[in-house]
């Protein structure tokens, strides 16, 4: 039997997979058609529609009626997030500190901090939904 906490890691790699679709898709087409900071907002707005949309088709298979596992899965989602974030942006890109917090500047057009909140609730709003 797959545990809860595996189910909600393989969820969270196929939001990962989509995510690197999503800059692709950024950085090769919406920036040349928009420029960057349009692009960095129907960037942000897209993924985070692309969690919740995948969130709300697959919220069954965690089988629970209790709120507090959907929290859970949230907060844990968040923090796998922040995580990637962390050692793929400093340690495989190598980018310095003060472009790494550049993805929280939602002055700039970067929705991330939106697509981290979006992440977090949207097992227990799914659930809520069905």
């Amino acid at each position: 039997m797959i545990s809860l906490m595996t189910r909600a890691t393989g969820i969270w790699l196929l939001f990962v997979i989509i995510a690197i679709f999503n800059g692709l898709l950024r950085d090769g087409v919406l920036i040349y058609l928009f420029g960057e900071s349009v692009a960095l907002v129907l960037s942000g707005i897209m993924l985070g529609a692309l969690v919740f949309i995948i969130c709300l088709s697959l919220v069954p298979v965690f089988g629970s009626h209790e709120p507090r596992v959907y929290i859970a899965i949230g907060l844990y989602w968040i923090a796998l997030t922040l995580c990637f974030e962390l050692i793929f942006g400093r340690y495989v890109l190598g980018l310095s500190w003060s472009e790494f917090v550049k993805i929280f500047d939602v002055t700039r057009g970067n929705l991330f901090s939106l697509v981290l909140v979006i992440t977090g609730i949207s097992p227990w709003l799914s659930a809520r939904l069905r």
